[in-house]
């Protein structure tokens, strides 16, 4: 579920293209989200971009060792 690379996770982008105009694009418009994810800038400049983000809390993890032998069993 976590991991992966950046583009993974964009959800939206906000453009201007060569033409000048700004575009918009967000999940409902998986094709053109996908080749923006890998366009490394040949649509056009991005000047706003959408992450899909996950609350982590913090945790700790606590561990009991024990050593079984046959003589416990």
């Amino acid at each position: 579920m976590f991991g992966g690379v950046i583009g993974e996770w964009l959800i939206g982008v906000t453009l201007v293209n060569s033409d000048g105009e700004v575009k918009s694009y967000d999940e409902s418009d998986m094709e053109a989200l996908s080749a923006l994810r890998c366009c490394v800038g040949m649509c056009g400049v991005f000047y706003e971009l959408v992450f899909k983000v996950f609350l982590m809390l913090p945790y700790s993890a606590f561990y009991i060792l024990c050593n079984f032998t046959l003589q416990n069993l």
